[in-house]
């Protein structure tokens, strides 16, 4: 099996980190594809059992991904998405939740909006490293995973080629790299 044993080791580094903490946030990146839903839904899943107030927060563009697949979120979705995910995350630790599995970390909506957009996104980084600064976060980097043009679903917004791929992801990683508070603690190749 592909990956077998990561979603395990995750929950295992996340069962010993929570217990240093009040509340805890995992946040899964990488590029469309890559298997974020898919692992994060995994450790949502093994942690439940001994952290009973883990809440999964799915990835709000997942859905237009299907609903729009030419066409990239524009800069008010990008917005919307940032927020509905900030407006989640802080419902759920307001209604005592200790973990926090975020399909989508904060930081990609940054990414993306940089490159579709070409704006100035650096209020969004700066919400994201003050969020990241209030409530401990792992952060989970997942490379791409190895599957061709064929077998992409719709929604992926151009990133046909293993190649595309490949260096989006890398583009992706030096972002995180150069804005992340907390280091990535967990890369899946």
């Amino acid at each position: 099996m592909y990956r077998a044993g990561v979603a395990e080791r995750i929950a295992a580094y996340i069962k010993q980190e929570i217990k240093k903490h009040e509340h805890m946030r995992v946040q899964f990146y990488g590029i469309g594809a890559s298997g974020k839903t898919t692992l994060a839904l995994q450790v949502a899943a093994l942690c439940k059992p001994w952290i009973e107030s883990t809440e999964y927060i799915p990835e709000y563009f997942k859905s237009l991904a299907f609903v729009q697949p030419e066409r990239p979120p524009d800069l008010g979705q990008q917005f919307v998405g940032f927020g509905k995910q900030l407006h989640l995350e802080s419902q759920c630790f307001a209604n005592g939740a200790k973990l926090l599995i975020c399909d989508m970390g904060l930081l990609l909506c940054a990414w993306y909006t940089s490159k579709y957009h070409k704006i100035d996104v650096s209020s969004f980084i700066e919400a994201a490293q003050n969020w990241e600064r209030l409530h401990p976060t792992i952060n989970v980097f997942l490379q791409p995973l190895p599957i061709s043009s064929e077998e992409l679903t719709v929604g992926r917004w151009g990133l046909h080629t293993p190649e595309e791929r490949t260096e989006r992801s890398e583009e992706l990683r030096r972002f995180l790299e150069q804005h992340l508070v907390n280091p990535i603690a967990f890369e899946v190749a």
